[in-house]
This record gives structure tokens, sequence and C-alpha cells, in this order.
């Protein structure tokens, strides 16, 4: 049988193995007048399996925006994959277009984005990229097309047979066409990051001026303890509710 919440609610746990404390310790968390809590075990213990519960019981039944952070991008990764196996549709949402605004009828569905350079991330993941997600969402067709028409008139400006009226012209259309991919870029960013339920970054990456218009109902730190207080303070000021989860 599934556990349950020992309090007046009901919620049931999406990992069937969890055991008694790890499932206490994320109903602690979610409590609603527990602003700060810890969750703390030595390695091995569980604590990434029980950081994941506890993101989607936030998301799917609490209705939280989370944010996910972690001093290193291989901690953040691995916490992204946990979620991943506990959310086994999220990889085919993903991977389809347009689906960024849809909601899940269901509550299996998570909306996910992850912050940071594609090259650091882990290729397993790179879907959930938000520069994978930008290049999929709608209206980055036409991006595309603005980008193919800059490149013609780099193409003219490069070229020295060119017409110094020709070259006057190209130069003026590049910078207003820069400045039109630039603002559809930042809008669908934005359309992303808004209907995101899950964002994942490094400690110092939640300070990506993307997130500058971002709140978030709860943050939560992994690996804590290997964490420099200064980077936490970043993510930490972004959140109503704060999970520290770490060793010593």
């Amino acid at each position: 049988s599934k556990m349950t919440t020992s309090s007046s609610s009901s919620f049931e746990a999406f990992n069937a193995n969890l055991d008694t404390s790890q499932w206490d310790a994320i109903n602690f968390c979610l409590e609603d007048e527990q602003t700060i809590s810890l969750i703390h075990g030595p390695p091995g213990t569980g604590k990434t399996t029980t950081v994941a519960e506890l993101i989607k019981q936030a998301v799917v039944n609490h209705h939280m925006k989370v944010l996910v952070t972690a001093p290193s991008n291989v901690a953040v990764d691995t916490i992204l994959q946990r979620l991943v196996a506990l959310t086994p549709s999220l990889a085919s949402q993903n991977k389809r277009k347009k689906t960024r605004g849809s909601k899940s009828s269901n509550g299996t569905n998570l909306r996910v984005v992850r912050l940071g350079h594609p090259a650091r991330i882990q290729s397993s993941i790179l879907q959930y990229s938000l520069e994978a997600l930008v290049q999929n969402a709608d209206g980055t067709e036409i991006v595309a097309d603005v980008r193919k028409e800059l490149k013609s008139f780099l193409n003219v400006l490069g070229n020295p047979k060119a017409r110094p009226n020709d070259k006057r012209v190209a130069y003026r259309e590049m910078k207003n066409l820069r400045k039109e991919v630039r603002t559809r870029e930042e809008k669908v960013v934005q359309e992303l990051l808004g209907s995101s339920q899950v964002v994942f970054s490094t400690n110092v990456g939640a300070a990506n001026k993307v997130l500058r218009e971002s709140d978030f109902d709860l943050v939560v730190i992994d690996e804590a303890a290997q964490a420099l207080e200064a980077s936490c303070w970043i993510p930490l000021l972004r959140g109503k509710k704060i999970v520290l989860a770490g060793d010593h």
C-alpha cells in the first residue's frame, strides 16, 4: 500500500519505495508553518530520492513553483535525473514541441527548465536545458528566418565588391534584425520560465538575469553542506519557503 501523510491531508507517495523517515521528512518540509527545513543524512541514505519526491509533491499536490539548486552542475543534474525517473512522462512531454504552456490533466507531467551552459549539462538531460526548449518553442521558427536574413546582410558587408550604399543598408538592417532576434528570444525565454513548474540551476546560476522576474514558492538546495554560504544566499532570497538537504 502507498504511504499517505499522517496529517489531515491524504496525498500518496509517487515513489512507493520511500521509507517512513523519508516520508516524514517530506511532510515536515511541506507544512505551511515550516519556512526553513533541513534534510540531513549521511551518503547513501536516500537524500536525493527524498528531494525528488519532495519536489514532485510540492508541485503536484501543493501547486508550488520550485527552484532547485546545488553547488555543482553534476549535483543539479543528478536531482533532475532522479525527478525524470520519478516522472516517466516528463521526457516524452519535453521532447514534443509546443507543450510549454500545456497543463497536465493527471498531475504526472512536470514542466521543467534546466538553466546553465549546455556544455556543462549532461547529454542525457540536455533536452530540458533552456537552450533546447527555446529552440523547440513557438515563435523560434521566425527567429531562424531572421537569422538567415542576418547572414545574408553579413555576406554583403564582407564582400569587397559590394557598393558602399549597399553596405550602409546592410549595416542598418543588421542592427534592426539583431534587435528583433533579441526581443523575440527574450519573450520566448520569459514565457518558458513563466509557465515552468520547476527550475534547476547551480547556486550561482540562480543569479541568471533570466530569473529576474521569477518568484518561487519553494527553494531546495541539495548538497548544501558542500556549498559556500555566500552562494546559497543567491537562491535563498528567491523563495518563500526553504529546504536545505545535505550531510556533514
